[in-house]
């Protein structure tokens, strides 16, 4: 049984971004220049010796590109946490997306080396429809970073037996940004009892 402690006891307060326009106008001021960074240096295995990357104007980035730590993390005063031991050590995250292309090609270090996949469907076989979900991951995992990760798929119809296994896991966090748009929005939607 893994320790759990309770929230109170280690979350005192939330940071705020002091300048959330400055990332903003970065963003807009390359997209209008056209402008992108290619990916981070790399070895050059015959001199062992690093080769330099420039600015171009074309823009091709992968998952191996763009293998870096949140850009929030210093933001939300995550380094501090990591520091005084707080890094999701001993609890248990699921998140629930409708997809998660590419989680398993990611590069080392990206999610944990051992993540429990769960598709509450008929085939049994986590959805890859899109990467929200692998997104998501890399998200939770750079905040905590000894963290259990879950990542679940469902149908609308295996719901019930989704939250049971999540009951049944004492899962400690789920983090679920889906929507449904068919309505009712009044709170007596299907999913609503669950949410």
């Amino acid at each position: 049984m893994m320790n759990r402690g309770h929230v109170s006891d280690t979350v005192t307060g939330v940071q705020r971004l002091a300048y959330p326009s400055v990332a903003a106008g970065l963003v807009a001021l390359l997209a209008l220049t056209g402008i992108s960074l290619d990916s981070p240096a790399e070895l050059d295995s015959s001199t062992g010796s690093r080769k330099t990357t420039g600015v171009t104007t074309a823009l091709s980035l992968s998952r191996d590109t763009l293998a870096v730590a949140s850009e929030g993390l210093t933001a939300i005063g995550a380094p501090a946490w990591h520091d005084a031991g707080h890094n999701g050590s001993g609890t248990l995250v699921a998140i629930i997306d409708l997809g998660f292309d590419g989680w398993d090609t990611l590069p080392d270090g990206e999610l944990p080396t051992t993540i429990q996949t769960l598709a509450f469907d008929d085939d049994g076989i986590l959805d890859a429809e899109t990467d929200h979900g692998t997104q998501m991951a890399e998200i939770v995992h750079d905040v905590a970073p000894k963290a259990d990760l879950a990542l679940l798929t469902f149908n609308d119809d295996r719901m019930d037996e989704m939250v049971d296994w999540l009951i049944a896991n004492e899962v400690d966090v789920v983090s679920m940004s889906l929507e449904w748009t068919d309505g009712p929005i009044d709170g007596t939607h299907f999913s609503a009892e669950h949410i």
